[in-house]
């Protein structure tokens, strides 16, 4: 049985598709860790990155009593991004 059970709900923005929504979450329902994000919606990739930080968050969580963990934690997760980015931009190329 898993530590915690939950439901997402989710809306796009008045007058946009759904396909265009921005915003993302992540759970794991054995620790009960979960991660929610607001995809800022005037960047360039505002969805992926979204997602790139919840599933990060839920699955390599940064220590929040170490008070440079969560600049080092961001820092790892922006250079992985950035080699996401690349590795798809040369497999679509």
């Amino acid at each position: 049985m898993p530590a915690v059970e939950a439901v997402a709900y989710w809306a796009g923005r008045r007058g946009t598709p759904l396909g265009e929504w921005e915003d993302s979450f992540a759970l794991d329902e054995s620790t009960g860790r979960f991660a929610v994000a607001d995809g800022a919606s005037t960047s360039v990739h505002a969805a992926t990155w979204a997602g790139h930080l919840t599933a990060a968050f839920v699955s390599d969580p940064f220590d929040a009593t170490d008070e440079t963990a969560l600049d080092q934690w961001l820092r790892r997760r922006s250079l992985e991004f950035g080699e996401e980015l690349a590795a798809h931009a040369s497999a679509d190329g």
